[in-house]
């Protein structure tokens, strides 16, 4: 008798990782100060905080690489399966519109009925037909903004890109997929560098759902990635090497931007994608559970559960937290002006702990039951 040789036999990619809701936590505690804080006269020891409330923005930018991950996984997992299109748009929609329009008729409606809001902001809710139709990142460059609700640009990129996105992800195999996703991130690269060329305003660069795409795509890319055995073997075998590079990126784009700042034609140019190929260096090591000991401490840190706390109420603390700082900032701030140098950073702290209740209430009490609906629309 003889016996075959052991073959090694790596451990599959789990459904659910801890990891990305640390990853999505991190996210809107980056968003929270770049888009909340009053850090504009900074000085001394506040100049710190305030260049990283600066840079806050690339947590939209992990965001968009984040989804791209999850759901082009999801779409790759289900494709080929009865109802694929019914399920997938019926479970986004579920995910995104309760909390989104409930938000809308909050702010738009109800809120002008019970206080007295300015004319000058309610003259804003001419503009809400862009926020409703997830179109208002083509137009906010050009003034077109409700008070309040600036910050939803980035779900318009989301939505625009999804319309088409699981067609695409069904109608090509996986190696023609790919090809996609790689023309996706020269078309964005493409398209910011000609519109830098072309005098366009920077905010209309940031906006536009062309400038922005291959986080996603790159995002999907990921995706791919760990639905290969070679190929998560290949990042569990040079998981430290791996993450020193995404490390390396970041920290190369921070130099060559200034700290990442929104106007620096390096980032246009190449940023943009180098920091969305980082992050999805650091999804694809913890997606691959990958045990170098470096990995296993930012595993450690990502999975720790506050910040994973903070990841699950995500998607309603962004959503407040915007409206939370205009409709009450004013006088927050006041009673924190005695606090002097440090009322900058403790405003985007009452901001985030504000929203982070915000959403504890909104998901414990209305998202979870509406998520619950989603058993309904399996592929």
């Amino acid at each position: 008798m003889t016996t075959e040789p052991a073959v090694a036999v790596e451990p599959p990619i789990p459904r659910h990782i801890p990891e990305l809701d640390g990853l999505r936590g991190l996210a809107i505690l980056l968003v929270i100060p770049h888009n909340a804080g009053h850090f504009e006269l900074a000085q001394g020891w506040m100049r710190i905080p305030a260049a990283v409330a600066n840079a806050g923005w690339i947590g939209v930018h992990l965001f968009f690489v984040l989804s791209g991950f999850l759901i082009t996984r999801n779409l790759l997992e289900s494709r080929g399966a009865r109802h694929y299109l019914r399920a997938f748009y019926g479970r986004r929609a579920l995910r995104i519109l309760p909390l989104l329009y409930l938000l809308l008729v909050g702010v738009l409606f109800v809120v002008p009925r019970l206080v007295d809001v300015p004319q000058k902001i309610t003259a804003t809710y001419a503009y809400q037909v862009w926020i409703w139709t997830f179109l208002c990142n083509w137009v906010q460059s050009s003034g077109r903004t409700v008070y309040g609700l600036s910050h939803l640009w980035s779900l318009a990129v989301e939505e625009q890109f999804y319309a088409v996105w699981p067609f695409v992800v069904a109608w090509l195999d996986d190696r023609r997929f790919l090809g996609v996703c790689f023309a996706i991130v020269v078309i964005a690269i493409a398209s910011r560098s000609a519109m830098l060329e072309a005098g366009a305003l920077n905010q209309s660069i940031y906006n536009f759902t062309n400038c922005r795409m291959d986080a996603l795509a790159i995002g999907a890319i990921a995706a791919l990635a760990v639905r290969s055995p070679t190929a998560v073997a290949l990042i569990r075998s040079n998981g430290t090497l791996a993450l020193g590079a995404a490390v390396g990126m970041l920290a190369a784009v921070a130099v060559a931007t200034g700290g990442y700042a929104l106007t620096s034609p390096a980032l246009i140019y190449a940023g943009y994608s180098v920091i969305a190929v980082a992050f999805a260096i650091v999804i694809a090591l913890a997606a691959a559970s990958v045990e170098d000991a470096p990995v296993v401490w930012l595993r450690a840190l990502l999975s720790w559960a506050p910040l994973t706390s903070v990841g699950l109420y995500s998607y309603a603390m962004y959503l407040f937290h915007e409206p939370l700082a205009l409709g009450f900032g004013s006088k927050l701030y006041v009673l924190l002006a005695p606090a002097g140098p440090a009322a900058p950073l403790l405003f985007a702290v009452a901001i985030a702990v504000a929203s982070y209740a915000l959403g504890f209430i909104s998901y414990h009490l209305f998202e979870r039951r509406v998520l619950a609906l989603k058993r309904f629309l399996l592929p």
